[in-house]
Formats: structure tokens, C-alpha cells, sequence
């Protein structure tokens, strides 16, 4: 994997993505190692992954109360 990554249409040179992992908290990686650890297979020559992306609804922070 080259690096930086030129098919990308910015720099790449201080790039970070921070990813929310329950078991370790906030992570944070380079473009490289993040794009090492996702990209899963190659398509008709593009690399390709898979993204679970989550974001709560208004409902989520409301208070909850059970009884018990």
C-alpha cells in the first residue's frame, strides 16, 4: 500500500480518523492503517470495505425508566 494514498483528492499527510471502539474507547488511526484493517476484498479492481455507521434518534436521549 503506497503511502500517502494518491487516489485520495486530499492530503493525506496529517490525516486521522478516530474510530469509538466499545472495548478500547477512542482510537485514533492514519488513513493507511485504517484503510489496512477495513478493505476486505477487490472488485473488478477497486478495493472495497464495509462500514457499520450508527447515529441515535432523538428518542435514544430521552430518560428511560423501568420498573422493577
Amino acid at each position: 500500500m503506497k503511502s500517502p494514498r494518491s487516489d485520495f483528492p486530499f492530503s493525506t499527510f496529517h490525516f486521522q480518523l478516530k474510530v469509538a471502539d466499545p472495548a478500547q474507547g477512542l482510537i485514533k488511526y492514519s488513513l493507511d492503517e485504517f484503510l489496512a484493517g477495513w478493505l476486505s476484498t477487490k472488485k473488478e479492481g477497486e478495493e472495497e470495505g464495509v462500514a457499520l455507521l450508527l447515529e441515535p434518534t432523538p428518542e435514544f436521549f430521552l430518560p428511560h425508566f423501568v420498573k422493577v
